[in-house]
């Protein structure tokens, strides 16, 4: 699995992507900023795209638009998950109608987002197990 991880805070970062390699096979591209994003979307088609909301010097909102309405974007539909602290979908143009748009909470509930990629049809390694990474 090819996933696109805009985050931009060291424990979040780490965390996050041990728990997915942990569970699935995969080949994270992490960013800290979406600015220059679309430079990876329009340049490499991405089965999931994870997203935090508060970049620094940027916002989630400006790298769903680029996946969704750039010019060169290779994800147009690829599942585009914002993972955030708090519900702020609504700023996110046109994702009240995106079919491929997900909200998942940093609670460290690694369920929900297991659960959901599964859901999406990604595999995982083993049987789900409780798994929190030692930080």
């Amino acid at each position: 699995m090819k996933i696109l991880f805009l985050e931009d805070t060291d424990i979040w970062i780490s965390t996050y992507t041990q728990v997915l390699s942990h569970f699935f096979d995969c080949d994270i591209t992490q960013l800290t900023t979406s600015r220059g994003v679309d430079k990876y979307l329009s340049g490499e088609k991405y089965d999931v795209i994870l997203c935090d909301h508060f970049l620094a010097g940027s916002e989630g909102t400006f790298a769903y638009d680029k996946a969704r309405r750039g010019e060169e974007s290779m994800n147009l539909e690829t599942p585009f998950i914002h993972h955030s602290s708090m519900p702020c979908p609504d700023i996110y143009r046109g994702s009240t109608k995106d079919k491929n748009f997900y909200t998942v909470f940093k609670t460290g509930k690694w369920e929900e987002l297991i659960d959901l990629l599964a859901e999406l049809g990604f595999t995982p390694k083993s049987v789900k197990e409780e798994y929190a990474p030692e930080i």
